[in-house]
């Protein structure tokens, strides 16, 4: 298959009702330092101050042993601590310390791609200051958009393709989830989205809702370059902001914008 054309100039309707729940950057990359719970939690403290509200991550490894197709042994192993997740005052910015990888996530409102890139730039570099990875090994960008549904329950009228009842049995959907695999020939991207049905969650989600949850990676070796990852970022940006825009109905976007 010809590589496709990816074009950073493309602009896209903005939204001033963006309907993202959360977005998510994460860079993978194995720390350079002994990533133990006394000395990062110390360095923790001292450049993530504006994140107070932290807590450990553990790790757990469960076994069962089976004996002539019965269940005869359940165990539970803590395999101690990992990392810190941590979330500011607001409770918006969320960031993820682990010994193989960052995380950044900013929850509803959504601030903007700028400003919540921004974000995870500052948070990356901290954290680079106690980790001191050496090489990037995957980036992730996902984005999560929850949209209401019409009283009606009409997919139609948000989606391009909407799932269809089996012939002959016009039964109405009280659930659905769909998962979509993408390669991008020419790039080193993959793209993962999933559609899916979400009811209510009063009061922050009284209407059942559409899950549109666009999650765009590479894996390769990258150096720790700011300039070379934000030439992926941005690519994926378009990547991921292409494969939301072109599953909706032009209707549905209208009445985000």
């Amino acid at each position: 298959m010809d590589p496709i054309e990816i074009n950073i100039e493309e602009t896209f309707p903005y939204l001033s009702r963006a309907p993202i729940t959360e977005a998510v950057l994460e860079f993978r990359g194995d720390a350079g330092i002994e990533w133990g719970e006394e000395g990062v939690s110390q360095r923790f403290a001292e450049v993530f101050a504006d994140y107070p509200n932290h807590s450990p991550r553990n790790e757990f490894q469960s076994s069962v042993e089976v004996k002539e197709g019965q269940v005869t042994s359940q165990n539970v192993e803590h395999l101690g601590w990992v990392g810190i997740e941590a979330r500011d005052k607001e409770d918006t910015r969320v960031v993820r310390l682990m010994k193989n990888s960052f995380g950044f996530s900013h929850l509803s409102p959504y601030p903007g791609w700028e400003s919540f890139l921004e974000d995870a730039w500052k948070g990356w570099e901290r954290y680079q200051a106690i980790a001191e990875c050496e090489r990037i090994t995957r980036i992730g960008l996902r984005v999560i958009n929850r949209i209401d549904l019409p009283d009606e329950g009409d997919l139609d009228a948000v989606l391009r393709v909407a799932p269809r009842e089996p012939q002959g049995l016009p039964l109405p959907f009280t659930g659905f989830m769909h998962r979509d695999h993408l390669m991008v020939p020419g790039y080193p991207y993959a793209i993962q989205c999933t559609r899916a049905l979400k009811p209510p969650e009063p009061p922050a989600f009284p209407k059942t809702g559409l899950l549109i949850d666009v999650d765009v990676s590479i894996k390769e070796s990258l150096p720790v370059d700011k300039d070379v990852l934000t030439m992926h970022l941005t690519k994926m940006r378009w990547l991921k902001n292409k494969v939301f825009f072109g599953t909706l109905q032009p209707e549905a976007i209208d009445k985000l914008t």
